[in-house]
């Protein structure tokens, strides 16, 4: 399971954020939340996944995927949106 922080939106908009170093931390505590949860879930139903959460920087967050898609020699991939709907 991978979850990619992106800090392009930081970078495009940084002078809204106090602090970008605190907010890019918060963004990656979220993420290993998420991707904890996500894998609970996934290990209750009975599925084995490892966990991953990745701090993309300035790359594009489609390119950090492909990458670690490579690097872990990935099988399958299941991408889900943005979980607004359950």
């Amino acid at each position: 399971m991978l979850h990619v922080v992106s800090e392009l939106p930081l970078l495009m908009g940084a002078e809204a954020y106090v602090n970008y170093g605190e907010m890019a931390e918060i963004l990656m505590n979220t993420g290993r939340e998420l991707v904890q949860e996500a894998g609970r879930i996934a290990e209750k139903e009975g599925v084995k996944c490892e966990l991953k959460v990745v701090d993309g920087g300035a790359t594009p967050v489609c390119d950090v995927i492909v990458d670690q898609i490579a690097a872990q020699r990935c099988e399958l991939v299941v991408m889900g949106t943005h979980g607004r709907r359950g």
